[in-house]
């Protein structure tokens, strides 16, 4: 009995992270019905599960000058894979002064760490138990989108993909300079939303006042409570189709609707209302249409923003954010993945590549990426064609449906959904990724939304991509490749 009674303190460490991961701390009686997503959720027990994670930021990865966001305050860092790390439990994210360089640039003075879930989620609740840095550096946690970026390997120059619908998140952004400005840095935590417009469209592809908009809200800790730096703190974010949540230790801190913020946008960008400058090419269509109604990458960085928290001391380096755990959760029904194997690690779930007699093509299955070979892409759409059976779509419901894509060529394809009953659910217009991308490191990302009949057979349907054919000029789309990944389709509670 004795020795049993031993046991039990490492039986409790195992099992209790698994009772706090049932629910958000936020919501310890689980009324939301949330369900834990493994595969963006880490207790970091163990070395960097890289099938999740990258260890690097690739947005701020450049020494070419084709794009780094706010080019000024990033001249002497670097993101570099290694200062993202597992020990003892924990997640560490480090910056050192090691004057780090790439591909023949310039030596920079420190190295930056930062993970990124490779996937993208859309809606769900998000949360970490962390400590900030204490130094003058930016501890993030938020969502973006770093994946129109290629992930390349090091040595290879990151270019900039199509940048459309630039939303961002920062559930939260903390400043570890204690007294800069005469203000306890440490003890605030800032909340913001942001909405970017067309970086492709910009000189330097920066963010400026004319190309984004930003709801920015505070929250200072009582005097009572140990600083962010100081003790592990719990935050969260819960985002729908109607709202952002924030949330520290349990406790509501923000909240903002997206019809709010889509009118507040829209407002601002309506007919001759907009500033001097290019803030009208913000899509080209209003900001409601796109306002946080897309997947998003959950990142941990430490950055360096010497206007907004001083100058850095070297002393105080190397400075380190240290992560307990990151969960991230849905509600029960609620953007409940329904394609097996999108990540295409093997051919699994996926049906053998359809290809017509004219036609000539193959898909391979490597690196986490389906690669469709057209040597000839035949007479009609549906001359090539990838499936996913074995979709249980209900009735009555709305689903939403992302992919990215790359070509090495431009190339036009469509995708379907097709009902247990054979008729079309939903067809989406023909879209064509960027000319080379494949080479040059675009990614294109689509998302759809759409709904299934009342009197929908209840069933399993189909998702189709059709990809043979011509040209919209009738020319014929042969000898190039096709690269599909990160097919999702969702349920959505709420229509958008």
């Amino acid at each position: 009995m004795r020795a049993f009674f031993g046991y039990l303190p490492a039986l409790f460490a195992v099992i209790t992270p698994l009772l706090w991961a049932w629910s958000p701390a936020s919501d310890p009686a689980d009324k939301g019905s949330w369900h834990l997503q493994k595969e963006f959720s880490d207790e970091f027990n163990g070395p960097l599960d890289r099938r999740k994670f990258f260890d690097f930021l690739p947005l701020q990865f450049f020494d070419d000058g084709v794009i780094q966001k706010d080019l000024e305050h990033h001249a002497d860092t670097l993101f570099v894979p290694g200062n993202a790390y597992t020990a003892d439990g924990k997640l560490c994210l480090t910056v050192k002064i090691d004057r780090p360089s790439r591909e023949g640039g310039p030596p920079r003075k420190y190295s930056l760490p930062a993970i990124s879930t490779r996937r993208l989620m859309r809606h769900g609740y998000f949360e970490v138990r962390a400590r900030a840095a204490a130094a003058a550096m930016d501890s993030g946690f938020w969502l973006n989108k770093q994946h129109f970026l290629v992930q390349q390997p090091l040595a290879s120059p990151w270019q900039l993909g199509p940048y459309q619908y630039g939303n961002e998140i920062d559930i939260f952004e903390i400043n570890g300079n204690s007294g800069f400005r005469g203000i306890d840095w440490s003890r605030r935590h800032n909340m913001n939303a942001h909405v970017y417009g067309d970086l492709a469209a910009q000189p330097t592809g920066a963010h400026t006042d004319a190309t984004s908009q930003v709801a920015h809200t505070e929250y200072d800790l009582p005097e009572s409570a140990p600083s962010f730096t100081d003790a592990y703190h719990v935050f969260g974010l819960e985002w729908d189709e109607q709202q952002i949540q924030w949330y520290v230790n349990g406790k509501l801190k923000r909240q903002t609707t997206i019809a709010g913020y889509a009118g507040m946008l829209d407002k601002y960008n309506a007919p001759g209302q907009e500033p001097e400058g290019s803030h009208q090419r913000f899509y080209g269509t209003r900001f409601g249409n796109h306002t946080f109604r897309f997947p998003l990458q959950v990142i941990l960085s430490v950055d360096f923003l010497p206007d907004w928290h001083g100058p850095a001391k070297d002393v105080s380096f190397p400075a380190r954010m240290s992560v307990d755990y990151l969960r991230v959760w849905q509600k029960r029904g609620q953007g409940r993945e329904l394609i097996a194997n999108g990540g295409f690690d093997s051919a699994e779930s996926w049906l053998p590549l359809e290809v017509a007699r004219e036609a000539v093509a193959e898909v391979a299955y490597r690196g986490g990426k389906a690669t469709i070979s057209l040597e000839k892409s035949g007479a009609q759409p549906s001359s090539v064609i990838l499936t996913q059976a074995g979709l249980a779509l209900e009735p009555g419901a709305r689903y939403s449906l992302s992919y990215t894509v790359q070509a090495s060529r431009p190339h036009w394809f469509s995708a379907r959904i097709v009902g247990a009953d054979g008729s079309y659910y939903a067809t989406f217009p023909e879209c064509a990724p960027q000319d080379g991308s494949l080479g040059n490191g675009h990614v294109a990302y689509y998302s759809h939304t759409f709904p299934t009949p009342a009197k929908a057979l209840p069933g399993q349907a189909m998702l189709q991509f059709f990809l043979g054919g011509k040209e919209e000029s009738g020319r014929a789309q042969d000898d190039r490749r096709l690269v599909l990944d990160n097919v999702s389709v969702r349920r959505l509670l709420v229509k958008p």
